[in-house]
């Protein structure tokens, strides 16, 4: 029993040890590790990094909507002692519950590799209890604020900051008219899988629906909906993200 107690104790530390490096290898290696957090609200920051060059800094903060509803119209102030107060436009105007907000500024404060800045952050946003944006227009905004301590890092390259979609259809082709099938829309962000995307897939035909329209990304990066056809015809479908789209076809015989 005693045997079995201390290599169970073992197996279970080289686990943990497993795990942290799986996390470590999946950052990339140009980001310098930073921290964020606001210590009050329902919002959760899950990262901040900072890429810079001798001219200017690139601010980017992921934040995790922990409301038990949607919100929209997200948007970010930040301000430390190496740069005055800016404004981060966020990225989707909708975010579904459990989704992220992804935003990004850049300030006029060159850094060095691995210098450390610290200050504050101000997350607004309007709830949307409904989902349905134009009702919740004229909702009073919500302001979290919290903190951040950001490490510089090398200036990233355009594509790093860009994300990308992908989207792929089970059956390009249906047999069935009234047939039911699976889009799959896939979002990266700094070359890696984006969890908590919201993505909003839509289709350019009066012939088909779309459920769910709006769906988050999962650990994967990917999001699911369902299109079914009232007709035969050829139908165009997209899935966005954050203004980025990817389309594909699908054929109802």
């Amino acid at each position: 029993m005693e045997f079995l107690l201390t290599y169970s104790w073992a197996i279970l530390i080289l686990v943990i040890v497993i795990a942290g490096l799986i996390v470590l290898v999946t950052i990339p290696s140009s980001v310098e590790q930073s921290s964020c957090t606001f210590p009050t609200g329902t919002v959760y920051c899950r990262d901040i990094v900072l890429g810079s060059n001798s001219v200017s800094s690139t601010i980017i903060v992921l934040i995790d909507n922990s409301e038990p509803y949607p919100i929209i119209a997200p948007n970010i102030f930040a301000n430390s002692s190496q740069f005055s107060s800016v404004s981060a436009g966020c990225y989707p105007y909708l975010i579904l519950e459990g989704g992220v907000a992804v935003c990004n500024t850049t300030v006029n404060f060159p850094a060095t590799t691995g210098q450390a800045t610290s200050g504050h952050l101000y997350f607004t946003f309007v709830p949307c209890r409904s989902a349905n944006v134009s009702s919740c227009l004229s909702t009073p905004s919500l302001t979290y604020s919290g903190s951040f301590t950001a490490r510089a890092s090398k200036q990233f390259p355009a594509n790093f900051l860009t994300p990308n979609v992908v989207l792929v259809a089970k059956n390009s082709t249906q047999t069935s008219v009234v047939g039911s099938d699976k889009l799959t829309a896939t979002v990266t962000l700094f070359n890696s899988p984006l969890s908590g995307a919201t993505v909003n897939f839509t289709a350019n035909s009066l012939i088909v629906t779309l459920a769910p329209a709006y769906s988050s990304t999962g650990g994967n990066g990917n999001a699911t909906s369902y299109v079914t056809s009232k007709a035969a015809g050829t139908v165009p479908i997209s899935a966005t993200f954050a203004g980025v789209s990817a389309s594909t076809v699908i054929t109802f015989k």
